[in-house]
């Protein structure tokens, strides 16, 4: 499994166009570490033509501070979403490495861009 990752308050992370390759160990391991600030987030991906997975912090006017999943659909120009925990984004992650579609998360809401 591929992945990329970018910590606003480290300044460090992996391009998408670079993604590495990963174990699931070394995955959770980078979104364990990851920084809950808005700005930072980490993403997955089998293969081009499979969903990309990824979780980011974004700026709330509440100061709400759970990360969102997001899995881009660019030929529909918006994304599939919903707010989780960091503990749910970890199974999750965990999940999609094992071979679950990310397709099938209940609670999925489309959001155009």
């Amino acid at each position: 499994m591929k992945y990329f990752f970018y910590d606003q308050e480290t300044q460090e992370g992996i391009d998408a166009d670079d993604a590495a390759e990963g174990t699931e160990v070394e995955i959770v391991a980078a979104w364990n570490a990851l920084t809950p600030t808005p700005g930072s987030f980490l993403g997955i991906f089998e293969t081009d033509d499979k969903p990309t997975l990824q979780f980011m912090w974004e700026e709330e006017e509440d100061g709400f501070d759970k990360p969102w999943l997001d899995i881009p659909v660019p030929d529909r120009q918006g994304s599939y979403r919903k707010i989780v925990t960091r503990e749910e984004a970890a199974q999750l992650l965990k999940q999609t490495i094992e071979g679950s579609d990310p397709m099938e998360i209940p609670g999925l809401e489309f959001e155009a861009w």
